[in-house]
């Protein structure tokens, strides 16, 4: 039974409040300039999407995938970048389309359901043949990706991916549009309106002559809005609604078959009561799952290293050594 009982975040006072952990995390703490390297990848619908590689020549790779409106650059995913780096590992973290600085080809970018381009990169790694095993880690709605990826396309049976993370998730979008859509919110919802803007300004053509109402979009207040506006109307959503009920991964959590490590913390102002499956990650085999007290929206803060980077390394550990054991056990079966 995979539920994570007892969470070892243990955070000084100040970090107790979910709001300074995450702004701490996101803004004041110093994190470390990864030395990328760019790769860019062609897509099938004659679209593109950035890569950044960290290489030590290493026979593991972590692939990292960022929040909405994130990058490469976001600070979650530099630390960790240098951390699975110093690790051990080779490093591709993604940029999803338009996040690397430059607009995407097509109108549409991504969604939390949009899994078509991680399935590609991971499908290109593979075929490298450099790599023996990769640990997809998500974050945000780069989570929702991933774990949409996991249940909904991943082969199982093939065992490329050892295992997977997932941190700050939402299991249920609508929740997550609701909450940053009240006061106590207005703050984070500010700051997504920004990137907003700034991505309409960088695609404003595109947008016009694929019917979209500019205008509105740019005065859209809200998530509920923003994906009435765009998201919907580009992938072919009915509305809104629609969206956050054919893209939210927790009624498909059942046929995850990955070991996957998911942390989301209790006072995590963005996440409601479905992004926390206790009972669930009790009877499941393959959902491992952590609800600590504190840590807030990709906070986690400690003196040193992110608590997500720890326990996220324990949890790969954990389960190469499970995998380990049942080779060790077969072996001696078979003597």
């Amino acid at each position: 039974m995979p539920y994570i009982h007892s969470s070892t975040y243990r955070p000084f006072t100040l970090f107790k409040n979910g709001h300074f952990n995450t702004i701490y995390a996101a803004s004041i703490k110093e994190h470390p300039e990864p030395k990328y390297e760019r790769e860019r990848i062609q897509t099938p619908d004659d679209d593109f999407f950035d890569v950044d590689w960290l290489k030590r020549n290493s026979r593991q790779c972590v692939v990292l995938i960022h929040g909405f409106m994130g990058s490469t650059s976001s600070s979650y995913v530099r630390n960790a970048a240098n951390y699975y780096y110093r690790n051990g590992y080779d490093i591709c973290a993604i940029n999803c389309r338009s996040a690397s600085g430059e607009p995407n080809k097509r109108v549409y970018t991504y969604h939390a359901g949009f899994t078509d381009d991680l399935a590609l990169l991971i499908k290109q790694l593979q075929n490298l043949k450099q790599y023996h095993h990769i640990v997809p880690i998500g974050f945000s709605l780069g989570g929702s990706i991933l774990l949409n990826y996991l249940c909904k396309v991943y082969d199982h049976t093939n065992n490329f991916i050892r295992c997977a993370a997932a941190v700050s998730a939402p299991l249920k979008l609508i929740e997550g549009a609701f909450l940053l859509s009240q006061f106590s919110n207005s703050l984070y919802m500010y700051n997504f309106r920004n990137n907003i803007y700034e991505m309409i300004q960088l695609k404003k053509q595109q947008l016009a002559n694929f019917g979209i109402d500019v205008e509105a979009l740019l005065k859209a207040k809200n998530f509920f809005e923003v994906d009435n506006l765009y998201t919907a109307k580009v992938f072919n959503f009915e509305n809104a609604t629609d969206y956050y009920e054919k893209t939210s991964v927790l009624p498909h959590l059942p046929k995850l078959r990955i070991p996957t490590f998911l942390l989301n913390a209790k006072d995590d102002m963005m996440l409601g009561e479905s992004s926390y499956p206790v009972n669930l990650s009790k009877q499941h085999k393959y959902l491992y799952f952590e609800a600590s007290d504190y840590g807030g929206h990709l906070g986690f803060n400690q003196p040193e290293e992110q608590y997500y980077n720890e326990r996220i390394a324990w949890f790969i550990r954990s389960i190469v050594q499970k995998q380990l054991d049942k080779k060790t056990n077969l072996a001696i079966s078979d003597a």
